[in-house]
């Protein structure tokens, strides 16, 4: 398959795979990961579950590249996420390509289980196209942990996309990946690594629409 003579097509979930494994060449964690991979071009999104650390760093591309690359991120609690904006530079929270939206967590059932997920409508993406990377970086574990969000990321992304899971526990990343092995077809697991740097990684193969995410009893 080519789209011309002498061009063939490229495999959006093989160059995601690519980008991942020449990012772990130089990277550790998720965000240097993440910066890694943008670092290599061709990456117009990033959207971070979570407003933790990691997403604060993969931030500073908002205003670094000119609106070249978008960041949005994403949390439940408006007053950490108060807290946390108070230390983060004004360069940042004013880039014309980064937003914040605050979002309640809410149950939503998917393959017969209720899931924690941030509430889809109060996303406000700051670019209208399916994300690059997607950083799962919480709700923590005492608010239900990180596997809706895992399933959650899909309705945001490409076939391709990369989605970084850092710090998970050994139970949460088992349960994820178990999530994932029962629909093959959406995502592969690149990365799987516990220790001291735990990561789960994985690129997209086939996005999910957000109503796969059914509100319960509707």
């Amino acid at each position: 398959m080519s789209d011309g003579p002498g061009h063939p097509v490229s495999n959006p979930a093989s160059e995601g795979v690519r980008l991942v494994l020449e990012a772990l060449t130089t990277a550790n964690d998720a965000a240097s990961i993440a910066l890694a991979c943008a670092a290599a071009g061709n990456l117009r999104h990033m959207l971070a579950f979570g407003a933790n650390a990691p997403a604060w760093r993969i931030a500073t591309l908002a205003p670094a590249t000119s609106g070249g690359i978008a960041c949005s991120v994403v949390d439940h609690d408006l007053d950490a996420v108060n807290k946390a904006t108070e230390r983060v530079p004004v360069d940042i929270l004013v880039a014309r390509q980064f937003t914040i939206s605050v979002a309640p967590l809410v149950l939503r059932e998917f393959d017969g289980r209720l899931l924690p997920v941030y509430r889809q409508v109060e996303i406000l993406p700051a670019r209208d196209v399916p994300a690059d990377i997607l950083l799962v970086d919480g709700p923590p574990p005492e608010l239900g942990g990180r596997v809706g969000t895992a399933v959650q990321a899909l309705t945001f992304a490409r076939p391709g996309s990369i989605v970084l899971l850092p710090g998970l526990s050994e139970r949460e990343r088992a349960d994820i990946t178990d999530t994932l092995a029962r629909r093959r077809s959406l995502a592969s697991i690149v990365v799987d690594r516990a220790g001291d740097l735990p990561l789960l990684a994985a690129v997209v193969l086939r996005p999910l629409s957000p109503e796969t995410l059914a509100i319960p009893g509707a």
